[in-house]
C-alpha cells in the first residue's frame, strides 16, 4: 500500500504543479504569482506490479499530503460508477447451432446484471454479415426482445 499513495501523491503533485502556468520570474518579471486553491481534481489507475488494475478501491484506502499535512478527500467516485456503452454482439452462424440458445440465454443474462439506469447497449447478430438488431438503447426489456428474437444465419 505504500508504493500506491507514494504514486498516488507523485500524481497528486504533479498535476498540482503543471496546473499552474511557468512562475512569472521565468518570464522576467519580478512580480511573484500566490494562487490558493481550496480543491483540486485528480483522475489516477491504480495498478499492480504486473500492469493489472485494483478494482474496489474507496477513498479510505488513500492518504493525501500537502507539506506533510494530510489533507480531506472531499469527493472521490470510481470509474464504473460512469455510464457504460457496450454493445453486445452474438454469433448466429449456423457452427453454434448447438449452444445458440444458451448464447443467447448468457448475453441476456450479462447485460440483465451489468447495466443499470443511464447506460446503453445495443444488439448486433453476426455470421457472413452483421445485422444490427437493436440499436442503443437504455431499455433492457428492447435489449432482451432483441437478443431472443436473433435466429440461426444472421435474420432477426
Amino acid at each position: 500500500m505504500g508504493v500506491m499513495k507514494t504514486s498516488v501523491l507523485s500524481l497528486f503533485a504533479s498535476i498540482v504543479l503543471s496546473a499552474f502556468p511557468a512562475s512569472m520570474e521565468a518570464q522576467g518579471s519580478q512580480d511573484t504569482l500566490k494562487v490558493n486553491v481550496d480543491l483540486v481534481n485528480v483522475q489516477f489507475s491504480v495498478t499492480d506490479r504486473h500492469g493489472r488494475f485494483i478494482p474496489g478501491l474507496k477513498k479510505e484506502d488513500f492518504v493525501l499530503e500537502e507539506d506533510g499535512k494530510r489533507q480531506e478527500i472531499l469527493h472521490f467516485a470510481r470509474e464504473n460508477e460512469l455510464p457504460l456503452t457496450i454493445a453486445m454482439l452474438v454469433d448466429t452462424s449456423p457452427s453454434v447451432r448447438p449452444v445458440f440458445e444458451e448464447e443467447k440465454d448468457t448475453a441476456e443474462s450479462f447485460l440483465q446484471s451489468i447495466l443499470k439506469p443511464n447506460d446503453l447497449a445495443l444488439v448486433i447478430g453476426f455470421d457472413r454479415s452483421v445485422t444490427l438488431v437493436q440499436d442503443f438503447t437504455d431499455r433492457p426489456r428492447l435489449l432482451k426482445s432483441a437478443i431472443h428474437d436473433l435466429q440461426l444465419g444472421g435474420a432477426p
